[in-house]
């Protein structure tokens, strides 16, 4: 776990997914964190992604992180993340690309 949970000089990761079947996806990303005065850390997480509506309603579920395995850590349902957008362009762009 790092010390310091942000990025106070510098901070790059990358991310990638792949579709399992359907809306179930497996994703991973990693990370390089600097903070001043010390070595950069790397981080990494990995999961399930339920990916019901594409950029608007996603919900990843951890798997394996460098906090180790998430399944059975205290509070795991805190760990899950989900994705909800309302933002009425990107909505409107939804309807857009499903009807035309």
């Amino acid at each position: 776990m790092l010390e310091t949970p942000f990025a106070n000089r510098w901070m790059t990761t990358v991310n990638a997914s792949t579709t399992i079947w359907k809306y179930f996806e497996a994703y991973g990303d990693l990370g390089l964190v600097k903070n001043r005065g010390e070595n950069p850390n790397v981080v990494y997480d990995s999961g399930i992604r339920l990916n019901l509506i594409t950029d608007y309603f996603e919900i990843y579920f951890p798997i394996y992180s460098n906090l180790g395995w998430e399944v059975g850590q205290r509070n795991y349902e805190e760990r899950i993340r989900i994705l909800f957008t309302l933002d009425p362009g990107r909505l409107l762009g939804l309807f857009r690309r499903k009807w035309f």
